[in-house]
């Protein structure tokens, strides 16, 4: 609950009063480094795909005709990725907004069995594309998914992409519990991993089915999101002696367009020089090389397995799309979702290197212009590249997990203390996790369950342990760990490396001004946060089930929050790592407003050593909000706050940190907050109004019992955290 104390005179903000509760958090997508022209929501969908004049080719893309649906609601924004994108957000019109999105992008193919009234006499052209390699279960490319301008619409129907395949890979639609599963943890992997995801923007609820031949029904949604290229655009289709002669005539003009245009597809390095195209292309895929090897190294000390791997599973810049199979992990388990023999277990690197750069170069061995082949690594020198980055990233990611500053990492990411740490935690990560386990949880997903943790350390446990002792040395921690690691050599080793790796972390955090005492408790904080557990974003009957819950309470209310809030509440339970934090900041957690913008952090920032309260507000398009008034960053950076935290009382300056500004206060003493905004010429309205965290939060919850009331749990562990 956040009271708003606004006075607004003509279009000048005089002062923002605000009495500030916690919120439920989402935190989506990464925004990228340069600053994006604001355009309007239209803007996004208009003309034929941006792609098609970039990376990829118009071949590659086939027009087909869809129409507007009558009934389609928006049920989930992701917010931060559309600020991110450049979409002005009207805020004092969400409902509009939401309407607007729907009556813009909810689209699909009419079918025979649609009742009347389903569409309106709109008629919008979308674009499906064609790709290859693995995984393509008799299908020539987007077999659900139709693009235009700079997104594309996943669920539309059943496009000219689908060739001879069972009705599972060929009914057109995305089920509900999928438009839940997939925006959550596409949301949280935009913060966690470097380089993202394709970046779900919204999700629709048109008021279709699909029925089975068993006569089961299962309701269906859209997701709409930014457009992407996969590798998979430039590979031979498999399918190529199997579909219709139309269908092989056009993959195969497809395939010849795209490799000979193929220098640029993939990302080069920042300062890379090249002299020629198959040069330019030779460093692109080397760079692809690297940076997937630092996304699966991500995805497995952050205990999130995407299960499927292949080509059309990635993206050219190294991100993850397609989660229709990705799940949480409890902690290192080696698990298989499809069967072993499709797909390698959580952890195995044969994944990505067999079932994408095998695919990759065994093809373009094959259909590239001669004058590429040169620059073309043999699968066996692709893999050892894989792998001599993915060892790297590996080791650095354990010592990340251990509590490291990501900055100090960076300054000593060849060091042979870093990586012998992070070897002997990957050590006991892998110790009784040899067995792999299949578990059919996707085709499944109402009997079983991911497992428990098989391994023989708790990693977690240890880290966070190992954290708490450092202050008192070597063997303090040693001593520590005397339960959680039995084997005395083993536990010995640990502890050397551990102390070694720490001693000269605090060596290189003197020279950015972090002191030894502050690492150490930077160390105690960060292991607890990173290592929290992911249990509901494991998949599961339960969760499942929840999902369909939710849907049915939308179903049943017509609340379009009641997706929104769900899918919010868990990214703000599963995001443990933020990005845009400022250096040497640990942010333990985030409370949010997500349409509007803005975020209340707490934090320890090692440089001072102190706890801080950060107050954050985005400002990309070099705009903000604040409580649903709109303003120029450059009026925000002329403004300061004063606060009342508790029984401390002062004023905070602006600091422009990437794409948002923020005022940094002291940690929050008591249970009260009180911030006034006041302008450069002096005007300030005071507030008039105090209150406790917790009945902010509460509201009319906070009298009645816990087992008795509607108060999510998601809320009761934000207030126990604050």
């Amino acid at each position: 609950m956040i009271t708003n104390l606004f006075r607004f005179h003509g279009r000048k903000l005089l002062c923002l009063t605000l009495l500030l509760g916690i919120l439920p958090v989402a935190s989506n997508a990464t925004p990228p480094n340069e600053p994006v022209a604001p355009i309007g929501l239209e803007e996004l969908g208009r003309g034929k795909p941006t792609l098609a004049s970039g990376q990829l080719t118009p071949e590659t893309f086939v027009a087909f005709e869809t129409k507007a649906l009558a009934h389609a609601q928006t049920v989930y924004v992701n917010w931060k990725r559309l600020r991110a994108s450049g979409v002005i957000i009207p805020y004092d019109g969400q409902t509009r907004f939401r309407e607007a999105a729907a009556q813009l992008y909810a689209t699909a193919i009419p079918r025979p069995e649609d009742a009347p009234g389903t569409f309106l006499e709109k008629v919008v052209t979308l674009y499906s594309s064609g790709y290859g390699g693995l995984g393509m279960d008799g299908n020539f490319g987007d077999g659900r998914r139709g693009s235009r301008g700079k997104v594309s619409l996943k669920g539309v129907g059943v496009t000219q992409m689908v060739g001879k395949t069972d009705m599972a890979h060929g009914h057109g639609g995305l089920f509900r519990p999928d438009a839940i599963i997939e925006p959550t943890i596409a949301a949280v992997l935009d913060e966690e991993l470097t380089y993202g995801t394709s970046g779900i923007l919204f999700v629709f609820a048109d008021g279709r089915t699909v029925k089975w031949p068993d006569g089961r029904q299962d309701g269906l949604a859209e997701m709409l999101s930014l457009d992407f290229a996969r590798p998979a655009h430039t590979l031979s289709n498999p399918n190529i002696h199997a579909g219709s002669e139309e269908q092989r005539a056009r993959d195969r003009e497809r395939l010849k367009s795209m490799v000979a245009h193929i220098d640029e597809f993939y990302p080069a390095p920042v300062g890379a020089r090249w002299k020629s195209e198959p040069e330019r292309f030779g460093i692109g895929l080397r760079e692809f090389i690297r940076r997937i090897a630092l996304t699966y190294a991500q995805l497995h000390v952050r205990s999130i397995y995407v299960g499927a791997d292949s080509p059309s599973n990635i993206m050219a810049n190294g991100g993850i799309t397609d989660f229709g199979t990705a799940s949480a992990v409890d902690g290192f388990t080696r698990v298989t979702i499809l069967p072993p023999e499709v797909n390698a277990p959580n952890g195995d690197t044969n994944g990505p290197k067999r079932d994408i750069l095998k695919e990759i170069v065994d093809d373009y061995e094959k259909t590239l212009p001669e004058k590429y082949k040169p620059y073309l690594p043999s699968f066996e020198k692709a893999a050892a590249l894989f792998d001599q980055n993915y060892e790297k990233y590996l080791h650095q990611e354990f010592v990340f997990l251990a509590g490291a500053p990501k900055e100090i990492l960076h300054h000593l990411e060849n060091s042979p203390s870093i990586q012998l740490l992070g070897a002997e935690i990957h050590r006991l990560s892998t110790a009784g996790n040899e067995e792999t386990r299949h578990v059919d949880v996707v085709f499944r997903p109402h009997e079983i369950a991911m497992p428990k943790n098989t391994g023989t350390y708790r990693v977690d446990e240890i880290l966070i342990q190992a954290a708490k002792t450092l202050p008192d040395g070597r063997e303090a921690i040693e001593r520590g760990l005397r339960t959680l690691i039995p084997n005395q050599k083993i536990r010995q080793t640990f502890a050397h490396a551990y102390f070694d790796a720490t001693t000269e972390m605090s060596n290189a955090g003197a020279r950015d001004h972090v002191s030894p005492r502050a690492l150490q408790a930077f160390f105690a904080e960060a292991a607890v946060v990173r290592n929290r557990k992911r249990p509901h974003l494991m998949r599961s009957p339960e969760f499942v089930r929840e999902s369909e819950r939710v849907w049915d309470r939308f179903e049943k209310s017509q609340d379009v929050n009641a997706v929104q809030t769900y899918i919010d509440s868990m990214v703000e339970e599963n995001v443990h790592d933020f990005p845009d934090a400022s250096p040497f900041q640990l942010v333990i957690d985030q409370a949010s407003n997500t349409f509007e913008g803005y975020a209340l952090r707490r934090v320890f920032d090692a440089r001072s050593g102190e706890f801080e309260t950060i107050l954050r507000i985005d400002t990309g398009g070099n705009r903000g909000n604040l409580l649903g008034f709109d303003f120029k960053l450059d009026d925000l950076l002329r403004s300061r706050v004063i606060y009342t935290l508790g029984h401390m009382h002062g004023s905070a300056f602006p600091k422009k940190v990437g794409d948002s500004v923020e005022f940094r206060l002291p940690a929050a003493q008591g249970r009260s907050f009180r911030l006034d905004i006041a302008t450069s010429d002096g005007h300030l309205i005071p507030g008039n109004a105090k209150s406790r965290v917790a009945a902010a939060l509460l509201g009319e919850w906070s009298d009645r019992p816990a087992e008795k009331t509607s108060c999510p749990n998601w809320l009761r562990r934000a207030i126990s955290r604050f």
